[in-house]
Order: structure tokens, then C-alpha cells, then sequence
């Protein structure tokens, strides 16, 4: 055959001096003269997969060999087909540098993208409130002693309520690192689970708030968890709940034990969530487009679902925009310990 005779780099005469394991490297030559002695009695023909083959010069190359049975001058004989791999290879190898180039800018744009997020979301919760506190402390400085005692007070509420709003963003942005950083402590205790949750509703209850809060449960219910942990998450969820509700509505928190599952519904009638905007939720900073009019840092969720994967448990909701949303958790009654 020329063409192998060429492609071997050998001259004519040389190459029919030769054996066919002298085309492989010298392990690979010996096996293969072995296997192709057990084809020539089996008559058919064989695929031998992926072999290393070598040039006169040196040059190895990955070849895919085949053989087939022949007669050759009266006798059986096997002809050996041997496909060089090198141009599919270096095409494979061009591919992949360009899939994992289109990898590495789909990450770097993502990146780009949350970086603003967060810069535009930082800016919009503290421009708000600090603005409100610059303006209620020129106001006083200026004109405090035409302020009777009750405009002084209700001044001061304002610039409260201002630092309380940075140290919460600022408190969630801390909670969010240490969540990533796998530094969160996780000590469950057995509680009442029932008992925990009516201090939790109680907190928004003496605020006294526009809406009725009611807990439903099904009797005394025990479970182990972190009672800092799951006081967070639900007061993120009733707070939510509250915030994208309108004023005479209910929000309810539900309890229910299904086997070895504890189940937390915090239910609202408020605006709900896109159908667009529903596969993101969980992801920081993210907020919904019917969310701009209302403060939030988009934090809260992302939180709450580190929380409740740290109780072995799950989180998933139901929303209709107009009707309201139920978040529901389901944990199991003993999570096992990191």
C-alpha cells in the first residue's frame, strides 16, 4: 500500500522488511500481534478499538485499527486498517478550547453582572436611608427649637428606623458571606415548635401592624433545630409577607408533621411573584420586577434557603401575582449534624 508506506515515512523495500507489531510502540506491538494471531483463525473481521502506532522518525500517533481476513498468495492472511486519529484530535482539542473559552465568558459575564447588581443594589439601600438621616439631622440642627417635643420624637423615629435598615442590609450581606464560607454554627435543640413560632408572630404582632397574623397547628409538636437559624427564616418569611401585602390582610403560619417531616407554610393574599421572575428568587440580590416601589436588598431568600439546606430540608413555593405566595419548608424532625 503507498499510501501507508508514505505515511509510515519508511522507503518501500524497508517497509516490507517489516512485521506488523514493528508499527506500534514495542508493548502495545506485542499484544496487538497477539490478538491479530487469534483473528486470523476466527476468519472475521475485528475492531480493535484505539491503538499507539509510531513512525519511522518516531512520531507516535493514536491510530483506530480494524482488521479483516484475506487471502494473500493461496493462504489466509489478515489486512490490517489503521485510521490516524491525529487530525480528529487536534479538531476535538480546537472544540474544546472553544467551549471551555465560551465556559470561561458566560462565568466572567456573570460575574460582571451580579458585581453590578450588588454595587446598584448597596447604592439603593444605603442612598435611601442615609439621605433620610442627613435630611432629619439638618432639620434639627436648623430649626430644633421650633420643634416642639412630639416633632423631635417623631424626627428621632425617623433617623432610627434609617440605621436600622443599613445594619439589616449590612447584617444580611455578613449572614450571606458566612453562609458561603461554610461558617455558619448549626446547634439543633428539641423545642416546641408550636411555642417557638407564636413568639416569632407575637414580635410582629406588637408592632401593631395592618394585618392579622394566625398560626394553625395540629397539636404539640416537637422538633430539633437551630432556634437562631429558623428564627430567622421565619421571620424573613412573615416579614416578606408583610412588606408585599396590602393593609387588613392575613398572613398565616402552618404547621403540620408528616412522618419524619416537619412542614412550615407562611401563606399571604398579597401581590405575588411573576411567573418570569420564579426560577430566580432564591438567587442573592435578585428581586422581582413588581418588587422595584418596595425597599429590599434581594437577600433575604437567598438566606433562608442556606438556613433550611442546613436543616437537611427544602424549600419551594407557590405564587400567583394579584392572589399571594405560600412558602413551604419541609425539615426533618431530627437533622442529622454537619
Amino acid at each position: 500500500n503507498p499510501k501507508a508506506v508514505e505515511h509510515y515515512g519508511y522507503a518501500e523495500n524497508n517497509f516490507l522488511a517489516l512485521t506488523i507489531k514493528d508499527l506500534f510502540l514495542k508493548e502495545e506491538g506485542e499484544a496487538f500481534a497477539a490478538v491479530l494471531q487469534q483473528s486470523t483463525k476466527t476468519a472475521k473481521t475485528e475492531q480493535h478499538g484505539m491503538r499507539w502506532q509510531q513512525k519511522k522518525n518516531g512520531e507516535v500517533f493514536e491510530a483506530e485499527v480494524t482488521s479483516s481476513p484475506i487471502i494473500w498468495e493461496g493462504h489466509r492472511a489478515q489486512a490490517m486498517h489503521a485510521y490516524d486519529l491525529s487530525a480528529r484530535r487536534e479538531l476535538e482539542a480546537t472544540h474544546l478550547s472553544a467551549e471551555q473559552l465560551r465556559v470561561e465568558l458566560q462565568r466572567q459575564r456573570a460575574i460582571a453582572e451580579l458585581k453590578d447588581q450588588i454595587m446598584s443594589t448597596v447604592i439603593h439601600e444605603l442612598k435611601t436611608p442615609l439621605a433620610l438621616i442627613m435630611s432629619t439631622v439638618n432639620l434639627m440642627q436648623n430649626y430644633s427649637d421650633r420643634l416642639n417635643e412630639n416633632d423631635r420624637a417623631r424626627r428621632l423615629e425617623r433617623v432610627i428606623f434609617g440605621v436600622e435598615r443599613i445594619n439589616s442590609m449590612l447584617d444580611n450581606m455578613m449572614r450571606l458571606r458566612q453562609s458561603g464560607a461554610n461558617r455558619v454554627s448549626f446547634n439543633p435543640v428539641e423545642l416546641k415548635i408550636q411555642d417557638f413560632c407564636n413568639e416569632v408572630l407575637e414580635t410582629f404582632r406588637a408592632q401593631n401592624l395592618p394585618h392579622e397574623f394566625i398560626l394553625r397547628h395540629s397539636g404539640h409538636i416537637r422538633a430539633q433545630f437551630d432556634a437562631d437559624l429558623m428564627h430567622h427564616i421565619l421571620e424573613n418569611l412573615v416579614s416578606n409577607a408583610v412588606k408585599y401585602s396590602p393593609d387588613g390582610t392575613t398572613i398565616s403560619l402552618c404547621l403540620e408533621v408528616k412522618d419524619t417531616l416537619l412542614i412550615i407554610q407562611v401563606g399571604d393574599h398579597g401581590i405575588g411573584i411573576p411567573e418570569e421572575a420564579q426560577e430566580r428568587l432564591f438567587e442573592p440580590f435578585y428581586r422581582a420586577a413588581n418588587t422595584d416601589e418596595i425597599e429590599g436588598t434581594g437577600l433575604g431568600l437567598a438566606i433562608v434557603k442556606e438556613y433550611v439546606e442546613l436543616h437537611d430540608g427544602s424549600i419551594r413555593f407557590e405564587s400567583k401575582v394579584g392572589e399571594g405566595t405560600t412558602f413551604t419548608i419541609e425539615i426533618p424532625r431530627e437533622p442529622s449534624l454537619p
